[in-house]
């Protein structure tokens, strides 16, 4: 198969939340010689992706600076929630993309050989939700088809893409990675890392 017949991914990051909890923009907190943002950019461009994009909103020229992304779009209504953000990225990017995989800033553990091994998984189905399972959770990073894209559209306030894979029944696929369960919300989060 050439590779102009494979369905084309895009890798959006979302870093646009406002930080509350850790008082200053964690994006921009290091770990390791790298702010968070630029680990996560880093490691979607490891991942098998035509694309990626950093989905920002507050802070949003130092994160976008801090991530070093190709392409980035900003969320002028960050403070309504990651689900403002992620719908915004999705009405944005549905006419360039077949599948979005969908990555936090915050979720500094996960590496880029988990990301290819969601792009792995998708079939290329517009039906198909590949997301991460860690502890009795699914949630992120998570890689939806385009069926998906009107509804991540529809999303608003704090709410993320949890009912969407709820409903997907056997179109979603899982794979375990325990790191996922961890994402910095405090300092002290960062510190314990």
């Amino acid at each position: 198969m050439n590779k102009s017949a494979l369905p084309r991914l895009v890798a959006v990051v979302l870093a646009a939340g406002q930080s509350r909890r850790f008082g200053t923009t964690k994006q921009l907190a290091s770990l390791g010689q790298a702010p968070l943002v630029r680990r996560a950019v880093d490691n979607a461009r490891g991942a098998p992706v035509d694309a990626v994009v950093l989905a920002t909103g507050h802070d949003h020229a130092a994160v976008h600076a801090a991530g070093n992304s190709d392409f980035f779009l900003v969320n002028e209504n960050y403070r309504d929630g990651m689900g403002s953000t992620l719908a915004q990225a999705a009405r944005t990017l549905a006419p360039v993309t077949d599948g979005l995989l969908v990555c936090l800033a915050d979720q500094p553990l996960i590496p880029a050989e988990h990301l290819a091994a969601l792009r792995e998984a998708w079939d290329g189905s517009p039906d198909r939700a590949i997301a991460t399972a860690f502890g009795s959770s699914v949630g992120p990073p998570v890689l939806f088809g385009s069926r998906y894209f009107a509804d991540l559209g529809n999303l608003r306030g704090e709410a993320g893409a949890k009912a969407l894979l709820d409903a997907a029944g056997d179109q979603l696929v899982t794979i375990r990675l325990e790191a996922a369960a961890i994402d910095i919300d405090r300092p002290e989060d960062l510190e314990n890392l």
